[in-house]
């Protein structure tokens, strides 16, 4: 099987993982994901799957968490042809009755990726079960029980390289790449995790100007005023921290504002750390269209002075 490696592109939100993301899928090296995956790193994804696995075992908390991994993985595709006239409407109606990034696929893509979540298992050494739980009331209903011993962290390991080459066939069957790219923003908080479940996996941390990361959070449904300067402060701790010990040989900084401006420099960069020819597609990032430097036209020079104290070691750390 042609060997296929995680490629994690993270940051705070709001960065530009996507636009990198985009830029990559134009490449063959890489596959992508048709949107921000997260069972990575969301609770009672993969992370968490091998937490409980290999350190914290029991045999019921394993059977469950198997259980919400596989579930979590595959509700995050349908095959169901009219979602995306569904999603479309939705949103126009300011509703979300479907799961989060939820994306349509074809059904052939469907079976391969429920055959490589139960290769995965498999090869995890657990199998499925009936079995009957006497110890609450549903008692008298079967239900399946994944039974098997705690897992070895390299055993864990094995299994989730295949999984992942796994996966990168099934949404592209064609695809010889080098790379399956997840660019859910917060992958970059698990770094020490995720590096440790794939060690040949690569990240790229994209940085933007935390000012105007912090104007395009306030203006997010999810994210408003004072709860986006707050969390974007905790974040920004955590990501210091990890760009502080990160290791330079799987981990590289890159900066949205030189995607904009230095785009073939960017792409040098990103070619030598990938070990891939790439080049940005032109007119990737229109300088205007990017919202670049956005906070000087939407903030007050108050508003400046005061969030760049908030912000002053995230401005310091990255350069701005």
């Amino acid at each position: 099987m042609h060997a296929t490696d995680m490629l994690f592109i993270g940051g705070t939100g709001r960065s530009g993982t996507t636009i990198l993301k985009k830029a990559l899928s134009e490449n063959s090296a890489f596959t992508t994901f048709p949107a921000e995956p997260r069972f990575f790193v969301d609770y009672g994804g993969h992370s968490e799957l091998f937490q409980v696995l290999c350190f914290d075992w029991d045999p019921y908390r394993a059977s469950s968490a198997i259980m919400t991994f596989r579930s979590f993985f595959l509700s995050t595709f349908t095959t169901n042809p009219f979602f995306r006239a569904f999603r479309i409407g939705c949103q126009k109606l300011k509703i979300a009755p479907f799961k989060y990034r939820q994306v349509e696929i074809a059904s052939a893509q469907s079976a391969k990726l429920i055959l490589a979540v139960d290769d995965f298992i498999s090869n995890l050494g657990y199998t499925a079960t009936e079995s009957i739980w006497y110890g609450s009331p549903s008692f008298s209903r079967k239900q399946n029980f994944y039974s098997g011993a705690k897992v070895d962290k390299c055993a864990f390991q094995s299994a989730s390289a295949k999984y992942v080459a796994d996966v990168a066939v099934a949404l592209n069957s064609e695809s010889k790449a080098s790379y399956l790219v997840d660019d859910t923003p917060y992958t970059i908080m698990l770094y020490d995790t995720l590096s440790l479940i794939l060690p040949a996996a690569k990240f790229v941390h994209i940085v933007r100007n935390p000012l105007d990361v912090y104007c395009s959070y306030r203006k997010q449904a999810w994210m408003r005023n004072r709860g986006a300067e707050n969390t974007l402060v905790d974040i920004y701790e955590k990501l210091i921290e990890i760009d502080s010990n990160a290791n330079g040989s799987n981990y590289l900084v890159i900066k949205l504002e030189d995607l904009v401006v230095f785009p073939d420099d960017t792409a040098d960069k990103l070619s030598q750390f990938l070990g891939q020819k790439l080049q940005l597609p032109a007119g990737l990032v229109r300088f205007d269209q990017s919202s670049f430097e956005r906070h000087l036209d939407e903030l007050t020079q108050d508003e400046i002075y005061r969030l760049t104290t908030v912000f002053k070691r995230s401005i310091i750390h990255f350069s701005y």
